[in-house]
């Protein structure tokens, strides 16, 4: 039982530091292979 509970653990683990790690490249600017939708228009970043 312990080691299913931990296995679990690590997967968790995993899986929230990929996250962690998603969101901070997209906070700070380098992420290039995620797409989303910015405060502003897109005809203003045209112009």
């Amino acid at each position: 039982k312990r080691i299913r509970k931990n296995v679990w653990r690590e997967k968790t683990k995993k899986i929230a530091l990929k996250a962690f790690s998603l969101a901070q490249s997209i906070l700070t600017g380098r992420s290039k292979s995620f797409y989303y939708a910015t405060d502003k228009k897109v005809s203003e970043s045209a112009e």
